[in-house]
């Protein structure tokens, strides 16, 4: 059977990949590799995934190697690649992406047709044939994107509500806590499910130390959570949480390290390294986060995700003319979207732009290169704090909720130890 396909829409996003790596995580979190109709070019799919996982180079050297460390040998698979460079996409992925799933899901519905013909062939009764075919058309409307059953009944919503009260009544919350008392109570116990909670401030008034601490204090509750940083290194976030824990000050941590300080650290190391705590500081595309994300909430049920910051993810540009504000929105689209889709609760941190620092106190129209981060938000947090004083660590700062769906908006009062580069709330 001649089934259908499109063969130049597949060697042209995989062409496209190995020019532009970035391309590859919008590709994994759009398709599958059954979406492919060659054979060799879903291998080369399913290499492209593994080598995004490990953060590795994708190119047809790489490719090759990979399949073959999977006992997987395709015989002239770097000159086909190679061949495949000159097939590049003009334009926006998304019109080849859309080929490729409708030609597969017209394949799967001609591979189901003929199932259900062999059956009656068969001589299977007419109910295990419905049966049968009801599930296979289900499996496809799911694969293809499209659920029949997308529209629920208020009964089974309020079913659904009613289970939910419940648990409020018993004091149980699907809601991930900060450690913040005051803010986790004004948010009913802390970011719920699906939500995207913005923390902006200017540049150096502690958004970083802030995430970080609430990351720090969820793990420490046995809630797993993902930290993507683009602000700082691995080994800059590991110092900070032992500067934290252990109360030495964060320049103490330098070279030279003094054999008292050096051993006290040490026996906070256990301590942090049994933390079900993941940072992952190489990955920028926001594509390629997502399908990262959607592996780790599979593999470890993380139900957090902390990304600092915002303005600093990058995407693949759907079009030559799309501007930083819009690759921006995307990004922020794409947070909502992770967030939904995993049901885990998003922390994304967001710069001010240069306007902000004009003013005493920064407001929404102020961040950087996108309103589209405000519209994604369920709840906005505005951090500030007093100028250092020479001399004192301690400083003053307010967390302004600036916007909030579900809630009143609030001025909150913390302290700023600089030293440990740590907040506590004011009493």
């Amino acid at each position: 059977m001649n089934l259908p396909h499109d063969a130049e829409s597949e060697r042209a996003l995989i062409g496209s990949v190995l020019i532009t790596n970035h391309l590859a995580g919008k590709l994994i979190s759009e398709l599958q590799p059954d979406d492919f109709y060659s054979a060799t070019n879903r291998q080369i799919f399913l290499a492209i995934v593994g080598l995004c996982e490990a953060n590795a180079e994708i190119t047809p050297v790489t490719i090759d190697q990979y399949l073959r460390a999977s006992d997987v040998i395709a015989q002239g698979l770097v000159s086909y690649c190679g061949r495949l460079l000159s097939d590049l996409i003009i334009g926006s992925p998304t019109p080849y992406i859309a080929s490729l799933k409708e030609k597969a899901t017209l394949r799967r519905i001609l591979q189901t047709t003929e199932a259900a013909k062999a059956r009656v062939d068969d001589g299977e009764n007419s109910q295990e044939v419905l049966r049968n075919l009801e599930d296979s058309v289900a499996e496809i409307r799911a694969r293809s994107g499209v659920q029949s059953g997308a529209f629920r009944p208020m009964s089974e919503v309020m079913k659904e509500a009613e289970s939910q009260l419940a648990r409020l009544r018993n004091g149980d919350s699907s809601a991930v806590p900060t450690g913040f008392k005051m803010l986790d109570r004004t948010t009913r116990g802390g970011i719920q499910q699906g939500d995207v909670w913005v923390i902006a401030s200017l540049t150096g008034k502690g958004k970083s130390s802030w995430a970080l601490g609430a990351a720090k204090y969820q793990a420490e509750k046995n809630i797993p959570v993902a930290v993507v940083s683009r602000e700082m290194s691995d080994f800059e976030n590991s110092t900070r949480m032992l500067s934290a824990v252990s109360q030495v000050p964060v320049w103490q941590i330098e070279p030279g390290l003094q054999p008292n300080i050096y051993e006290w650290l040490m026996q906070w190391v256990p301590h942090l390294s049994g933390l079900p705590m993941w940072f992952n500081s190489r990955t920028a595309d926001i594509f390629q986060i997502r399908s990262q994300v959607k592996e780790l909430v599979r593999r470890a049920g993380i139900r957090s995700l902390f990304v600092d910051y915002l303005q600093l993810m990058g995407v693949t540009l759907e079009t030559k003319n799309a501007t930083r504000a819009q690759e921006v929105a995307t990004v922020s689209r794409v947070l909502k979207e992770i967030a939904m889709e995993n049901q885990i609760g998003v922390f994304a941190l967001a710069q001010f732009n240069r306007m902000g620092a004009h003013n005493d106190l920064p407001e929404l129209h102020h961040l950087a290169e996108s309103s589209g981060i405000e519209k994604d938000a369920s709840l906005v947090l505005i951090l500030d704090m007093e100028k250092p004083k020479e001399g004192v660590a301690t400083r003053a700062c307010t967390m302004r909720i600036a916007k909030h769906r579900n809630g009143p908006l609030l001025s909150l009062a913390y302290h700023y130890n600089g030293a440990i580069l740590s907040f506590e709330e004011a009493a």
